[in-house]
């Protein structure tokens, strides 16, 4: 029986706790709850009637029932209780005080001595006497003791902890030593697997053995034993990239690391010092070497949502490669301004094929004459989702057949988008659809000659374009090459021309497909100086009423042609009279009737050359004072009549 303390297991709300051994002051004893030292006379007094106890009436915390609580004495080590003096009489109660004090001290010394660690006899272990180990802390070091907190935390036998992992749970008969596991092991070493037994870990080969679908233990688990396998791989490979995974509903098991190379996340391959910063968008870390390496170690690359600057072109060659982030408006690649960039593009699709950009908001320079995407003979190229700006042109197709570009818009850039072919028939078969170029410097489109006259043969365009508020602007749409180009569209100009047509090319027109006045085929409110267009044809597939305005202030030459009988009302609100000079060529279709409308003399037009057929020079003259109205048909492929006019 320990001399110095006595240790009770409380109940709930116990507040008294007798003692037995002899102390020398009221602060030599000590009370303990749980291992922390309660206060005298805060939280406890010392009774000795009618017998001798502590009185714990305000514990620290109230007692809940099953607290450890330990009465001891610590007398004072570092104090001496009796200073004899020289010449002084020595008295029988200082002796006893002073000889108590020492007994005491290594009473209390001896047995903290033989409750603690001590070693193991004839060895140099530790010997915790099969008791526990309690308030140890979790190690830091690979020698450190831990305890079973962290323990369970990294062994992971919980439901809640076992995400990503394969368990397999079972419960012992006292018969059989072999459990078909629920999962399929992708390797049969033993020490890929954590294996618990009632909570007890089990030692990989000495206890058990993995084979191809179940576990075999070598000594038979007791009746109801809970049985727990898990497995890690974390000794069956090399690296955790090694490791076999296998997608829900398929057979096939592929390495991690193969895994991970489909999609590379770019932050990945950037210092992690600077993801806040890209995050946040106030990086000024030059991330173009690490956004290569990234981009040449996968399929697609994604960016998460950030500020990623670059100070020369990436270039994309790899086929099918796919380039992609969170959205438009949250993952910016951006030309480094704080150094001179380097290249033609900020990104650039180059001579490969099935390439894609999505979800993305690109920048440009006009400073420098670059362009914030630019394909250069990229085949089947597809770009979705996205913004780009401040380029010389917002997207630029040097070559490529089969694009798909959908939802792209271009703004503040000189040009919005460009074809500016390098061979004949070599950008065939693009659709393009729901582009749109804000505040265009020079122009929201521009097509331009192509080798020869088959370029850009037979694509499609949805497409709205507008001119820059200030400085020079040359129009909305400007097209110098290719033929049968399918347009639905909207220009706006705010001081060149809407279109500017040349080039013997046929263009398709589509406008105001739901009879709608703000989708007319030019904005009435806000032209200024209408379309100008010098050979080729203007075909529009689908009839414009007579009661839809197409105003126009300048000349049209070329052709202006419409379906069967479909009639084009076109009027001059320039404020003066005008000269209008109509070409309609032979391969109009007979039938076909033309009416010029003027409003007044004043607004009016005088009519020059209105019928040019082949080998035709005949004139009709100026309208007369009159006249209001002029209806021209077409009788065959060298014959127009006026056939109506009308004040």
């Amino acid at each position: 029986m320990a001399n110095t303390y006595v240790d009770y297991t409380a109940t709930a709300a116990q507040q008294y706790f007798a003692f037995n051994f002899p102390y020398l002051e009221d602060d030599h004893v000590i009370v303990e709850i749980e291992g922390v030292d309660q206060t005298i006379t805060t939280n406890y007094t010392i009774e000795t009637s009618p017998s001798q106890r502590i009185n714990l009436s305000n514990p620290t915390t109230a007692l809940a029932g099953g607290e450890l609580v330990r009465i001891k004495r610590r007398s004072a080590p570092n104090t001496n209780l009796v200073d004899f003096q020289n010449g002084s009489v020595l008295t029988e109660s200082e002796l006893d005080r002073a000889y108590l004090h020492n007994r005491y001290l290594a009473e209390e010394a001896t047995e903290g001595a033989d409750s603690g660690l001590k070693e193991l006899e004839g060895s140099t272990n530790y010997n915790a006497g099969n008791k526990q180990i309690k308030n140890l802390a979790d190690g830091t070091l690979a020698t450190d003791a831990v305890n079973k907190g962290y323990v369970d935390t990294q062994i992971a036998l919980t439901d809640t902890n076992l995400a990503g992992f394969y368990k397999s749970t079972h419960t012992g008969n006292a018969v059989d030593n072999v459990f078909t596991l629920s999962f399929t092991p992708q390797t049969t070493d033993a020490k890929a697997y954590i294996v618990s037994i009632d909570g007890l870990v089990q030692v990989p080969d000495t206890d058990y053995t993995i084979g191809a679908t179940a576990i075999t233990f070598n000594t038979i688990p007791a009746n109801s034993a809970e049985i727990c396998v898990v497995a890690t791989a974390a000794a069956s490979v090399a690296t955790v990239n090694e490791a076999q995974v296998t997608a829900t509903g398929s057979t096939t098991a592929r390495s991690l690391a193969d895994r991970f190379v489909d999609v590379v996340n770019v932050l990945d391959f950037i210092p992690t010092s600077e993801h806040a910063a890209i995050k946040n968008g106030t990086t000024t870390y030059d991330a173009i070497d690490d956004i290569e390496d990234a981009r040449d170690a996968g399929n697609a690359l994604y960016f998460p949502a950030g500020v990623y600057k670059i100070s020369r072109t990436l270039t994309l060659n790899k086929e099918g490669f796919r380039l992609f982030g969170e959205s438009q408006n949250s993952s910016l690649i951006a030309q480094d301004l704080t150094q001179t960039f380097t290249g033609d593009a900020t990104i650039d699709i180059n001579g490969a094929r099935l390439q894609s950009i999505e979800n993305l908001y690109v920048t440009g320079q006009t400073v420098n004459g670059t362009d914030a995407i630019r394909i250069t003979n990229g085949q089947l190229a597809s770009i979705t989702n996205v913004k780009v700006k401040f380029g010389e042109s917002g997207v630029k197709l040097i070559a490529g057949n089969n694009q798909k570009w959908t939802n792209v818009t271009a703004e503040s850039c000189n040009f919005g988008f460009v074809v500016d072919p390098s061979a004949s028939d070599d950008t065939n078969g693009c659709v393009m659809q729901g582009l749109r170029a804000y505040s265009s410097r020079e122009w929201g489109l521009e097509i331009k000659a192509g080798a020869g006259p088959n370029g850009h043969m037979h694509s499609s365009w949805d497409i709205s374009a507008e001119g820059a508020t200030g400085g020079t602007i040359n129009g909305g749409i400007k097209i110098r090459g290719g033929r049968y180009n399918h347009f639905i569209l909207y220009a706006e100009s705010n001081a060149g021309d809407e279109l500017d047509l040349e080039g013997s090319a046929n263009w398709f027109f589509i406008k105001n497909p739901d009879n709608d006045v703000q989708d007319a085929l030019f904005n009435p409110a806000s032209l200024s100086t209408g379309y100008n267009t010098v050979g080729g044809n203007i075909y529009f597939d689908r009839g414009i009423a007579p009661e839809r305005y197409a105003e126009v202030a300048y000349s049209v030459s070329g052709s202006l042609v419409g379906q069967g009988t479909t009639m084009f009302d076109i009027t001059n609100t320039s404020g003066s009279t005008r000269t209008l000079t109509l070409s309609i060529l032979s391969s109009m279709p007979a039938g076909f009737r033309f009416t010029v409308t003027k409003r007044d003399n004043t607004h009016g037009f005088t009519l020059l050359a209105p019928i040019t057929l082949t080998g035709d020079t005949g004139t009709f003259g100026a309208f007369p004072t009159s006249v209001k109205k002029l209806e021209v048909m077409k009788i065959n492929a060298t014959t127009a009549v006026c056939i109506q006019s009308g004040s």
